[in-house]
């Protein structure tokens, strides 16, 4: 009875190991989802598409503020390339700093801005502020940084 039960579980074991690997593999994933997970890109595509090219600095060092302040900067890009840009989602790495940009088209040659607010309420140390930009380029992902350092705000009596 006893090796009967060892044998069971071995089986099942066995099966569930089966199963794992099987799993572990792109075979069994539909051929569109596999396609999307990279995108390709032709030489035309990359020859025609806008090109964003950041006017300032990536990273902006906001220096030394007191806790509750809030800072923003704004930053400027270009389009160098053969199409209009479009910016088509701004992304932060916390609630606390927060973009404001335009969906607008920037023209060949034209250049556009975006701005990042940073609100330092209940924050203390080193900061640092992920800002990652989505647009139609070629790569579609540019990323920018705010850094600085926050004082706790002085105790009131």
């Amino acid at each position: 009875m006893k090796y009967q039960f060892l044998k069971t579980v071995f089986f099942f074991l066995g099966v569930g190991l089966i199963a794992y690997l099987n799993s572990c593999g792109n075979q069994n994933q539909p051929t569109e989802f596999i396609q999307n997970q990279k995108e390709v890109f032709t030489h035309e595509d990359s020859v025609n598409a806008p090109v964003a090219n950041l006017l300032d600095p990536p990273s902006f060092d906001f220096g030394t503020i007191t806790e509750g302040t809030v800072v923003s900067h704004t930053f400027h890009l270009r389009n160098t390339g053969h199409s209009p840009l479009i910016i088509t989602k701004i992304q932060t790495s916390c609630g606390c700093t927060t973009p404001n940009f335009s969906p607008k088209p920037v023209a060949i040659g034209d250049t556009t801005s975006f701005q990042v607010r940073f609100d330092s309420k209940g924050k203390g140390g080193p900061q640092t502020k992920f800002i990652t930009v989505y647009s139609n380029t070629i790569p579609r992902i540019h990323k920018v940084i705010l850094v600085g350092v926050v004082n706790a705000k002085p105790l009131t009596k």
